[in-house]
């Protein structure tokens, strides 16, 4: 695993993190993270906003962490 710094803060690669989708692109999904940490995901553009997610985190981007979506959390408020 790799270590890495964004705005003073440390993570770890592969880690997972819960979050909410805050917004939509033609490429992916915007998420801020259960710490208020900014995150990108690829791909996924059928989770609508406001959707809670766990992801795990892929690198540091230019301005936000690249995550994977690893499950949508709606699941689980349902049962």
């Amino acid at each position: 695993m790799t270590n890495g710094k964004t705005r003073g803060m440390d993570f770890e690669s592969y880690n997972t993190y819960r979050g909410t989708v805050v917004g939509r692109s033609a490429s992916g999904i915007y998420i801020t993270l259960e710490d208020g940490r900014a995150a990108f995901a690829y791909n996924f553009t059928t989770v609508p906003a406001g959707a809670r997610v766990l992801c795990s985190v892929r690198s540091q981007g230019e301005r936000n962490l690249l995550v994977k979506i690893e499950s949508s959390l709606f699941d689980l408020e349902i049962a």
